[in-house]
């Protein structure tokens, strides 16, 4: 995963592979192609054996602190499994002791698949969507007000296997395109963070075919 916050460039990475950590690091692009790295690659949760980190989004708060978030995969068993968001204690591209309160579970344990983005807001606060693959469900926004998680709110209408959607940050508000089942309309929703409700601004015309880039499975779209 990747994220531009108008100066730096942050990356997120996994190898997907069972007791192997998440990665981390950040840098300034620069006019010839490279990147001014501020700091090597930083761990930014530990490996734990028998685990394995997947899906990552990553982002950074008002504060420049990274934010990562991500599916935590156990293969045999839930065993505290599930969708997760980690903000790092330093802000100079180093990750440093994390903060107490995170990783935060956004959701009860669940031997399933779990897709997550994370978008820092202003004034320290933190939205992230996550979606179940596994159950038709709608997709889920916990929102931190830069001292405490509110409740979870979720969208009234299912997201395919829970990765066709996409949700983009403006200031406090979170907007969210997602293909719904089994019509397979994309609707269009804003979320407004500090009164911590979902408002539908409009669904696009029912007759019109669109497609929506699934941000974690690449190449894969959907009609």
């Amino acid at each position: 995963s990747v994220h531009f916050d108008g100066t730096y460039v942050h990356y997120a990475r996994t190898t997907g592979v069972n007791t192997e950590p998440l990665y981390y690091r950040r840098g300034i692009p620069c006019a010839d192609g490279t990147i001014a790295w501020s700091a090597a690659e930083q761990v930014a949760a530990e490996a734990v054996s028998g685990f394995k980190y997947q899906y990552p989004s990553v982002s950074a708060d008002s504060s420049g602190h990274a934010l990562i978030s991500y599916h935590y995969d156990k293969q045999n068993g839930a065993g505290g499994e599930g969708p997760y968001v980690t903000r790092s204690a330093n802000s100079d591209g180093t990750w440093g002791d994390t903060p107490a309160g995170f990783p935060h579970a956004l959701s009860i344990e669940s031997e399933s698949e779990w897709y997550t983005t994370v978008h820092g807001l202003t004034g320290g606060k933190i939205a992230v969507t996550f979606a179940d693959h596994t159950d038709v469900v709608g997709v889920s926004i916990a929102t931190y007000d830069g001292a405490n998680w509110n409740p979870t709110v979720t969208t009234i209408s299912n997201a395919q296997f829970g990765s066709g959607y996409s949700a983009v940050a403006e200031s406090d508000d979170l907007h969210i395109a997602l293909l719904t089942q089994p019509a397979f309309i994309v609707r269009l929703m804003g979320l407004v963070h500090v009164a911590n409700e979902i408002e539908w601004l409009r669904p696009l015309p029912a007759e019109g075919v669109y497609q929506v880039r699934s941000w974690v499975e690449g190449h894969e779209e959907t009609d």
